[in-house]
């Protein structure tokens, strides 16, 4: 554990802030300004090296004489001493501060980034191409997702397994070969203890030169309650238009700029129009001017007092009878502030 140096480069002085002259005066002052964390293990390695003659290659942190730290990379080889004289070591000592700097930043994005992907609730995939499909990597996001208890778990699970119809794995290869890529494709999915969910999938395909598909990268979502929450709207339209279709009265509901947002069979009837040719026009596509101006009238004083208003009125049907009828017409505000005039004739 004692050190002497016979010489050293002058570049030894930009590197640590001691002249050569310093270290060959100055018995022991290697041995001082290698950082405390890192001395035992130069120590066992400089002792093992003049034991078994192995080449010395060591990086290690040194003490710079204004106390910053330096990292260096230390090459030597044994040159063993004649006559009894204490072996040398001869070699050469680099600066890789910067390097390591650059080593840590990088390593340290890397672990940022980890633990980004980790605590998504998306699950993130690398995949085999193959029809039966495994995976190559993935995060715990997507093992959590599908209800297993682990990613190792997961991992040994075919992927064709994995959809609730085993030929969609079929289906998802033909795309991806086809274009290199799905996106945001909804697919069902099995978890382990054999529920339904589904799921939102987007890939891209990794080629090699030829064309050939190496492996796939790509994002899964769970979108199970926003499917329901869509199916239960859906039930609930169907629901809605049922009951209004049950009436005999034409119905209708306007959104502040007369458009037409909705309307029931009887009113279709009356314009003489399939519904989807009536909604998002206005009452001046299927009456004369005269009459709208009447019925405009009373959507404006009831968008502007909120006030329900009941009307006789003058009609022309697609028939082109007129007839008199009396028009109810009601004020629906929705959670985002935009106003409708619903309406019942008769």
């Amino acid at each position: 554990n004692t050190s002497t140096t016979i010489y050293i480069s002058p570049q030894i002085e930009a590197i640590l802030g001691y002249s050569p002259g310093e270290f060959t005066r100055t018995p022991d002052l290697w041995l001082k300004v290698i950082h405390p964390d890192d001395r035992d293990r130069v120590l066992d390695a400089a002792a093992k090296c003049r034991r078994v003659g192995d080449l010395f290659a060591q990086e290690y942190r040194m003490i710079h004489a204004d106390g910053h730290t330096v990292w260096i990379l230390d090459r030597a080889k044994v040159i063993p001493g004649g006559d009894g004289a204490p072996a040398i070591l001869h070699g050469v000592m680099y600066d890789i501060t910067e390097r390591h700097s650059a080593e840590r930043a990088l390593r340290d994005r890397e672990e940022d980034y980890r633990t980004l992907v980790e605590n998504l609730n998306i699950a993130v995939f690398r995949n085999s191409p193959d029809p039966k499909g495994h995976f190559i990597n993935l995060n715990s996001a997507h093992a959590r997702i599908l209800g297993y208890d682990s990613v190792e778990e997961l991992r040994g699970v075919a992927l064709c397994d994995l959809y609730a119809d085993p030929a969609e794995r079929a289906q998802v290869l033909k795309e991806i070969r086809a274009n290199s890529f799905i996106r945001n494709r909804e697919t069902r999915l099995k978890r382990k203890d054999g529920t339904i969910i589904w799921a939102s999938i987007s890939a891209r395909a990794k080629q090699d030169e030829a064309g050939n598909i190496l492996w796939l990268d790509g994002v899964m979502e769970d979108i199970t309650d926003r499917k329901t929450t869509e199916q239960a709207i859906l039930e609930s339209r169907e629901y809605l238009n049922t009951i209004i279709n049950a009436i005999a009265d034409p119905i209708f509901v306007k959104d502040s700029q007369h458009r037409f947002v909705l309307v029931n069979d009887a009113h279709s009837r009356l314009v003489n129009r399939p519904r989807e040719a009536i909604i998002g026009k206005t009452d001046y596509d299927f009456f004369p001017r005269n009459e709208v101006e009447v019925f405009w009238k009373k959507d404006d004083e009831l968008l502007a007092t909120g006030k329900e208003n009941t009307n006789e009125e003058i009609i022309t049907d697609a028939a082109g009878q007129t007839r008199t009828i009396v028009t109810k017409k009601t004020l629906y505000t929705d959670k985002n502030g935009e106003k409708y005039v619903v309406g019942i004739i008769r």
